[in-house]
């Protein structure tokens, strides 16, 4: 394992819902008992945040970044995807 230690790691995801890959992803890049190794800081970016019961707040109480799309709201959506999503579907079926 590679020491990350004063690094920033970047955790992309494409979906969480109640956040055993996300929590796991962490705790590989941030191992127990070994705090002289791990990153100064855990950004995750995630497309969908549909974040279940009580993942929210189970995720930032491990001192993580998080950043959601606006695909589905949750208090971690700081991504606007909706520009994107409207040109796709504008050159899909109006621009045909």
């Amino acid at each position: 394992k590679q020491n990350l230690s004063g690094k920033s790691v970047l955790i992309p995801d494409d979906l969480i819902l109640a956040g055993g890959k996300t929590k796991h992803a962490i705790d590989f890049v941030r191992p127990y008992g070994e705090k002289s190794k791990w990153p100064k800081e855990i950004h995750i970016a995630v497309i969908h945040g549909e974040m279940t019961g009580n993942t929210y707040h189970e995720l930032m109480s491990r001192d993580i970044k998080l950043y959601c799309s606006n695909s589905i709201e949750n208090p971690a959506s700081k991504i606007d995807i909706t520009g994107i999503l409207a040109e796709r579907v504008k050159n899909l079926f109006v621009d045909k």
